[in-house]
């Protein structure tokens, strides 16, 4: 079983202290947009977990065991940077590795229910404060325009990767929209990671690995 000594930016950011303050998120409702989330894994245990995906989406297990860990990130009651949120986890398609929406992912407005505005919405309509997508986008339709401009009218954080091609990534990073936080990795050293992405959308940095 993964624990906090496990993950190198726990320590890093103190997140010890920080829940012994009682920053844990209780309160706040996160969603994500990603692969598939096992909450069965023993790391997930006790968390506060919601799975809101509205169709039938066929993915490979990588993309399952990208989306177990980056909530486990989030809400693992070990080490979770908010293990007291909750999480609302949304499968998306990302056209990785044959990932495809079925039939039932089909939407009358045209827009399927596996894609990235539809789900920010949908994530939008439960009540999410906070949605995280750590993943890359070039969705620059109108769609995703009018999604991420009831974001920001909404006070609805939006977060995403910048990507992992280590090049300016902003046309296939949802930070390409203003508004939209965008983050690239560091490591413990504070150094980019050497695959991480960067662009005018970045406004930030996390520690990206070892994790």
């Amino acid at each position: 079983m993964i624990t906090a000594a496990d993950q190198a930016y726990f320590s890093y950011y103190g997140l010890d202290r920080a829940r012994a303050k009682g920053y844990t998120g209780e309160g706040v409702t996160i969603a994500m947009i990603d692969g598939n989330v096992n909450t069965s894994v023993p790391e997930l245990a006790g968390a506060n977990i919601t799975v809101k995906t509205p169709c039938t989406i066929n993915s490979s297990p990588a993309l399952e065991t990208h989306g177990t860990g980056v909530a486990s990130i989030l809400v693992s009651a070990d080490y979770g940077v908010a293990p007291k949120v909750s999480l609302l986890a949304y499968q998306g398609t990302f056209g990785a590795d044959g990932d495809q929406g079925s039939s039932d992912c089909d939407d009358p407005s045209g827009v399927t229910k596996d894609s990235q505005p539809w789900l920010l919405n949908q994530a939008m309509n439960d009540g999410a404060q906070i949605i995280n997508l750590s993943a890359s986008s070039d969705d620059g339709n109108d769609q995703m325009k009018w999604t991420v401009a009831r974001a920001m009218s909404s006070g609805v954080i939006l977060v995403t990767a910048a990507g992992n091609s280590a090049t300016d990534d902003d046309l296939t990073s949802l930070s390409r929209w203003s508004g939209v936080i965008g983050v690239t990795a560091i490591s413990t050293d504070g150094t980019r990671q050497d695959y991480s992405s960067w662009g005018e959308g970045v406004v930030t940095a996390s520690i990206g690995g070892p994790v």
